[in-house]
């Protein structure tokens, strides 16, 4: 690709020399950047190459996961969308027989603009402390997942992937982009296209509110003191009180495991189980079955039997066969151990005197009983032994050796006092050396947040394009020590 000097000239001035500006004055310099680029018909790439070396040069806080308010979520989200609606503009203005490299890196930066503002949306929904950035980020959500299933629908579009060409890692690109079009529908005729857009929109809509339901969930359930005998000092010491004095205990991991696994009183263990596995209500029962129909009949509309057979092509199954072979083969091996170790606790039980019959909500208690009494293992004294902080760099210690890499703390902004920041180098790296990515650690429970422990891939990589990646593990942990369970999540 050619460009005028003057293009090159007019760059410069605001590229060139980053870290002398501020970040406000680095923002606008960016913008013109990104302004010229565009008004010049430079191309996506070539414009996010340019704000690249703006961006990436600059001190360590532009390389922090933007933290936005409720009212700059909405902001960003829309000029996402429009800076992606230029880009495809861009490439639907290329030659489909042109150079294959070119196209797959306008695709390369359509992406990268998706998912700096898509994926942003998609962590805040799920771990932002404010409920008006939450509502704001689900809005966001609903917007991209709308736009990400009709712009791979775009038939024009469709039609400037090029039909052969470039080396193995080209065409690795180019046939994951083909199936990205084919899975929305780009082959279907334009009623169906209509009714996959309009049932994958229901879909996920369902599922944001399913999630929103089981996040805003504050409700607590109230105890006496005879129900949670046994339970942990340090449970109940965290716990609050109703005017009659009852212990109030909610529905994360650290109130509800070491309540089922150490609370002596039977009745207030079922009590518990059933209020936690019903926190989503009668409505998230309700979305699951509108959830299966609607599955059903959006792999029907894209041409295949069953959902199961939709979504398992792409997968290392590749077909619903394979996966209840596999799953046949783990009941085989399984079934013997497991009806050995309940005909083991119910022993154990009859001997302890045990008045209950073995159930789902006492079977972690019992399970935590006789492991104490054959191994004389506690997993709550274990806690003592796994001190939170300490594992935690226990795990990056084990990585570093493992992949060759350090993990430097730092002090980036966060959207939360408890998460910590993480450079990631090469071991051995000089100190002017640019970092490899970031990792974010999100792992104490509060209101309002993600109720499991997952990944959420922020910002992925592209060396053509200077994007270094950064993850997020977002969990639910006790911060007074792991118990043996939790530091096997950790690691994993």
């Amino acid at each position: 690709m050619r460009v005028n000097r003057n293009v090159i000239i007019h760059l410069e001035r605001h590229i060139v020399m980053p870290h002398r500006f501020s970040r406000s004055e680095l923002l606008m310099k960016q913008k013109l950047v990104r302004n010229f680029s565009i008004s010049h018909g430079l191309g996506t790439a070539f414009t996010a190459l340019a704000l690249t070396v703006a961006t990436n040069v600059h001190a360590q806080a532009l390389r922090a996961l933007p933290i936005w308010s409720a009212e700059e979520m909405k902001a960003q989200c829309d000029r996402g969308l429009a800076d992606a609606a230029t880009a495809v503009d861009g490439l639907k203005a290329l030659d489909a027989k042109g150079d294959i490299k070119r196209t797959l890196l306008e695709f390369d930066a359509l992406g990268g603009i998706i998912q700096d503002v898509a994926s942003i949306a998609g962590l805040m929904m799920s771990t932002s402390p404010h409920a008006s950035v939450r509502t704001e980020a689900s809005n966001c959500s609903k917007k991209w997942n709308a736009y990400w299933t009709a712009l791979y629908q775009d038939s024009d579009l469709f039609a400037k992937l090029p039909k052969q060409g470039g080396d193995a890692i080209d065409q690795k690109y180019l046939n994951d982009l083909r199936r990205r079009f084919e899975s929305s529908g780009v082959q279907l005729d334009v009623s169906k296209q209509e009714m996959v857009r309009k049932i994958r929109k229901e879909i996920n809509d369902l599922n944001l509110e399913f999630e929103r339901t089981l996040r805003d969930n504050i409700t607590k359930v109230a105890f006496t003191s005879d129900e949670v005998r046994g339970v942990p000092a340090q449970v109940l010491d965290k716990a609050g009180r109703d005017e009659q004095g009852r212990y109030l205990l909610g529905f994360s991991y650290p109130e509800y495991i070491p309540f089922m696994d150490s609370a002596d009183n039977d009745e207030a263990k079922k009590r518990y189980y059933i209020a936690f596995t019903n926190r989503g209500g009668a409505r998230n029962v309700e979305i699951l079955a509108e959830l299966a129909v609607l599955r059903d009949q959006l792999a029907k509309v894209m041409g295949y039997t069953t959902y199961a057979s939709m979504v398992t092509q792409d997968r290392m199954a590749a077909n619903p066969q394979a996966v209840i072979a596999f799953l046949e083969s783990v009941r085989k091996a399984a079934e013997p151990r497991e009806a050995k170790e309940l005909d083991e606790i119910k022993a154990f039980m009859t001997a302890q005197g045990a008045k209950e019959t073995l159930s789902r909500w006492n079977i972690a208690y019992w399970q935590a009983k006789l492991r104490q009494s054959r191994y004389q293992i506690n997993q709550e004294e274990l806690r003592a032994f796994f001190p939170t902080q300490a594992s935690i760099e226990f795990s990056l210690d084990i990585a570093s050796e493992l992949y060759g890499v350090a993990f430097n703390r730092t002090t980036l902004p966060t959207w939360h006092e408890s998460v910590t920041v993480w450079e990631v180098r090469r071991k051995g790296a000089m100190a002017n050396d640019q970092p490899l990515g970031l990792i974010y650690l999100d792992l104490f429970p509060r209101a309002g947040k993600f109720t499991h422990a997952a990944a959420f891939p922020t910002r992925g990589v592209s060396r053509v394009l200077g994007r270094k990646p950064i993850s997020v593990m977002v969990a639910n942990f006790n911060d007074k020590g792991l118990n043996y369970s939790e530091l096997r999540t950790l690691l994993h």
